[in-house]
C-alpha cells in the first residue's frame, strides 16, 4: 500500500523557523507515526512552506522548490511558488496537479492520498483526478473552515473566509474518509454515511518528559503558573493575567512563552509587575525547560464561541507530556476520556479560573508530583504518534468501511 500525504510544513527547508507552529508540529507527528506504523518506502510527501505573501514579514517573492532528506519518508518534495495572493494559489492547483498525476502513475497497488487540512487548491487539484485513476482519498480536517471556525478581521475579510470554508466543504464531497479532531466536526464537514476516526493530536515521545519521583526546585520556594503558545486576547490569556492579579501573592508567578497580538499587552504587564515574566518566542527545547521549572500548566481558552467544538487545542498534549497539572475550561471538544487527567475550572469566569490554579498549587508537592506523572504515563501511553500512527493505518486498511469509494466519483 502506497501512500502521498498532502500538507503544509516547512519542517526541514530554507524557511523554516524553530518556533514553528502547531499545525506544523501536527502534521509531522502523523507523518512520523504512519512511517512507524508502515514503511518509509511506501510513504511519500508532497507539500509547501506556508507564509506571508511577499513583501509581508520579510516573505520572499519566490519560494524555491526542495528535495528533503529525510530518513522517515521516500520523498519529500516542498514545491516552490510565486509568493502572491491569488497568484499563488492557483499556481498550486496546477503544480500538485501535475506531480499528483505522476505519482498515481508511477506506482502500483492499491493508492491513498492524505490531504491535511480540506485546503481549496489541493481539493480542486485532486477532483479531476479522481475520474481517472483509483486512488482512496482521506481528508484530514484539523480545524473547521468557514464560519464554523474562528472569524477575524473586518466583515469583508470574514466574507471572504466564510465563503472560502464553504467552498472547501462542498469539494469534501471526493473524499472518502476523514481524519477529524473532534467528533462534532462530522456535522458541519458533512461526513455522511463515509467512514471517519478522531485523532484529535498525537504526542511526540522525544519530548515527554515523565518526572521521576522528584520535586522540582521551584516547589517550596515559589509556585509558578505557565503558559505556553499563541497569545491571543479571545483564548484568555489575558483573563489569564487579571486571574493572577486576584492572587496577590508574593510567592506566586505568571510565566509566557509564545507570540501573538496580545504579547504587547503581556510584556506590557510584565515590566510593571515583577511576578509577571514574558519570554517571547522561543525554541521548543527552550519551552520543555520552562515546562520542567512549572507548578502548574494553565489553558485559560474559555468554552465561548461555536468553534470550541470543532476544535482540540493542541497544547493540552504537551502539557500533559509535560509531568505537571493541567488546568483549563471544559471545552466541547474534548473527549471524555480526558476527563480524569485535567483540572477543569468549575466555572466559566476570571475568579473561577484563579481559584482552581490556587487550588491546584496549594496542593502537597509531592500529590501534585503524582497527579503530574500519572498525566504524563496515560497520554504518552494512549496518545504518542506510534499509537495514533497505527490507528491511522489500521483506518487506511479497513477496505469493506469504504462502501462509497467508487461512488463518489
Amino acid at each position: 500500500m502506497n501512500t502521498l500525504f498532502l500538507g503544509m510544513s516547512s519542517r526541514n527547508t530554507e524557511q523554516y523557523r524553530s518556533t514553528n507552529t502547531g499545525a506544523d508540529e501536527f502534521q509531522w507527528r502523523l507523518l512520523n507515526g504512519l512511517s512507524v506504523a508502515a514503511s518509509p518506502e511506501n510513504l511519500t510527501s508532497f507539500r509547501f512552506a506556508p507564509m506571508a505573501s511577499f513583501p509581508k514579514a520579510n516573505a520572499p517573492l519566490c519560494v524555491p522548490t526542495q528535495s528533503i532528506d529525510n530518513n522517515l519518508i521516500n520523498t519529500d518534495i516542498t514545491f516552490g511558488y510565486i509568493n502572491l495572493p491569488i497568484i499563488k494559489q492557483l499556481q498550486r492547483i496546477g503544480v500538485f496537479r501535475k506531480n499528483i498525476r505522476n505519482w498515481l502513475e508511477t506506482h502500483e497497488g492499491e493508492k491513498n492520498i492524505m490531504v491535511y487540512s480540506p485546503y481549496l487548491p489541493y481539493l480542486c487539484a485532486l477532483k479531476p483526478l479522481r475520474r481517472k485513476y483509483n486512488f482512496k482519498l482521506i481528508v484530514i480536517v484539523p480545524d473547521a473552515p468557514g464560519k464554523f471556525g474562528i472569524l477575524n478581521g473586518n466583515a469583508l475579510k470574514r466574507a471572504i473566509v466564510t465563503m472560502w470554508g464553504d467552498l472547501a466543504i462542498a469539494q469534501c464531497r471526493i473524499a472518502d474518509g476523514f481524519i477529524l479532531i473532534t467528533d462534532m466536526m462530522k456535522e458541519p464537514i458533512r461526513v455522511g454515511k463515509r467512514p471517519y476516526i478522531v485523532v484529535e493530536g498525537a504526542v511526540d515521545l522525544l519530548v515527554a518528559h515523565i518526572p521521576q519521583n522528584t520535586i522540582t526546585v521551584n516547589a517550596q520556594a515559589k509556585k509558578v503558573i505557565l503558559y505556553t503558545g499563541f497569545l491571543k486576547e479571545m483564548f484568555g490569556v489575558l483573563d489569564l493575567v487579571e486571574a493572577f492579579e486576584q492572587i496577590n501573592r508574593d510567592d506566586y508567578e505568571l510565566w509566557f512563552a509564545g507570540g501573538g497580538p496580545a504579547a504587547e499587552a503581556i510584556e506590557q504587564k510584565a515590566r510593571v509587575n515583577p511576578h509577571i515574566k514574558y519570554f517571547g518566542i522561543l525554541p521548543h527545547d527552550d519551552v520543555v525547560n520552562l515546562q520542567l521549572q512549572a507548578t502548574v500548566m494553565v489553558n485559560p481558552r474559555r468554552n465561548n464561541g461555536i468553534y470550541t467544538k470543532y476544535s482540540f487545542p493542541s497544547k493540552t498534549f504537551d502539557y500533559l507530556a509535560s509531568g505537571k497539572p493541567v488546568v483549563m475550561y471544559r471545552l466541547d471538544g474534548i473527549p471524555k476520556d480526558y476527563d480524569e487527567h485535567l483540572f477543569y475550572v468549575n466555572g466559566n469566569n476570571i475568579a473561577d479560573l484563579k481559584a482552581r490554579i490556587v487550588e491546584v498549587c496549594e496542593m502537597e508537592p509531592a500529590l501534585r508530583e503524582k497527579i503530574g506523572k500519572g498525566n504524563a504515563e496515560w497520554v504518552t501511553r494512549t496518545k504518542s504518534y506510534i499509537v495514533q500512527g497505527e490507528r491511522i493505518y489500521e483506518f487506511l486498511c479497513r477496505e469493506d468501511k469504504y462502501t462509497q469509494y467508487n461512488s463518489n466519483r
